[in-house]
C-alpha cells in the first residue's frame, strides 16, 4: 500500500526567487536543446557549450531578456 501526502508551498520571497532560477534554468536547457536541433537540422555540426553560453550572454542585454537576469 502507498501513503501520499499533500503538500502546499507558501510562496515567500526567497521562494519566488527559486521558483525564477528555475524558470530561467528550465528556459535556457530548452533553448540550447531547440538550437542544436535545428543546427543539425540544417546539417550543421554539434554546438559547444562555450557557444551557447556566448550567445545566451548577449541575449540577456536585449531589453526583451532581461528577465534572464
Amino acid at each position: 500500500m502507498m501513503l501520499t501526502k499533500k503538500v502546499r508551498l507558501i510562496v515567500t520571497d526567497e521562494t519566488s526567487k527559486l521558483y525564477q532560477a528555475a524558470g530561467v534554468a528550465r528556459w535556457a536547457y530548452n533553448y540550447t536543446i531547440r538550437m542544436q536541433e535545428m543546427n543539425h537540422r540544417f546539417g550543421g555540426t554539434f554546438i559547444s557549450d562555450n557557444e551557447l553560453r556566448k550567445h545566451i550572454t548577449k541575449m540577456k542585454k536585449r531589453k526583451k531578456y532581461a528577465w534572464l537576469n
